[in-house]
């Protein structure tokens, strides 16, 4: 009997189409487990959470209301709420499936959540330039009952400087802002609008569209509050000091974005907050380098006041 033999093929054997078709498929079953992942995780803060409550309530009504170790336990509490807040947020991008763009092509979607992290239905998405005009020709977004909008824009196969409806070519932007001096994409504004057409809100952090890319973003209502306004003094009493403006965690070196949602959702809300957080929560809260966001922070702090 003839022996078999097995010989093994070189990527040169492979047909590319089926390397392709492979990865897709391999690509397309990860977000349904990073989605599954995500809830399992919920899941269990979720519990921890309700854990948290019940050991609150006997502290609470053993040591009262003002003890210490109920008030750890409330930061406990809200900075678990937070957590499960933005596994939700990840969860639900998961399972979103990712557009797909050709060269002349661009997307912007995401969803509308409010401070609990519900989705906000009925709700109008738009992109404006920096004088307050809505840039027609990227249309418009609607949230759906999940909070989840889709803005999607195709140039058609011309001559782009030609094409006077492009707002990603610098000959042909007109009033929208460039990113910087010497980046050639356009910057436009995130409007929030409600159905009678009133803004709700403005994102502070631009978008630079870019055709052939795709842009994500979710959106939290009122995430930006404004430094609320002291009563009318009585009659013969000094007026009272104006409201302290904050300082953004996001001034301080070190502190991006995934990190200060972090830190608020522990209760930390700016640099002046951060500065007044005892050392040891915030090595709990934020890692081993607290001593050196505390610096940063009193840096930011200085540079503020001397605007």
């Amino acid at each position: 009997m003839a022996e078999k033999t097995t010989c093994g093929c070189g990527p040169v054997d492979v047909p590319a189409d089926q390397v392709s078709k492979t990865v897709d498929q391999q690509l397309a079953s990860l977000d349904p487990q990073r989605a599954d992942a995500f809830e399992g995780l919920r899941s269990t803060r979720a519990a921890r959470g309700a854990g948290y409550a019940r050991e609150q309530k006997r502290l609470a009504r053993k040591y009262g209301a003002d003890h210490p170790r109920v008030a750890a336990l409330a930061d406990k509490i809200r900075f678990n709420d937070g957590l499960r807040r933005d596994v939700g947020f990840e969860a639900a991008r998961a399972r979103i499936e990712s557009p797909a763009v050709d060269k002349t092509g661009y997307v912007f979607h995401g969803f509308v959540r409010d401070r609990a992290g519900q989705g906000v239905p009925r709700l109008t998405i738009a992109l404006y330039d920096e004088n307050g005009n809505w840039i027609r020709e990227l249309d418009y977004g609607c949230t759906d009952e999940h909070g989840y909008f889709r803005m999607q824009y195709q140039r058609g196969h011309t001559d782009p400087a030609a094409d006077p409806k492009s707002a990603f070519v610098p000959a042909t932007a007109g009033s929208v802002k460039r990113a910087a001096a010497n980046d050639s994409r356009p910057a436009a504004r995130i409007y929030v609008l409600d159905s009678k057409k009133a803004t709700l809100q403005i994102e502070k952090q631009p978008l630079y569209p870019q055709l052939g890319e795709v842009d994500f973003r979710i959106i939290i209502l009122g995430a930006e509050t404004s430094p609320c306004t002291p009563p009318p003094p009585k009659a013969g009493e000094p007026a009272p000091p104006p409201a302290r403006t904050s300082t953004l965690l996001e001034a301080i070196k070190g502190i991006g974005p995934a990190r200060a949602r972090k830190l608020r959702a522990a209760g930390i809300k700016d640099a002046e907050t951060l500065m007044k957080t005892d050392t040891a929560k915030l090595i709990e809260i934020a890692g081993g380098d607290a001593h050196v966001l505390k610096r940063e922070a009193a840096a930011a702090l200085k540079k503020a006041k001397r605007k």
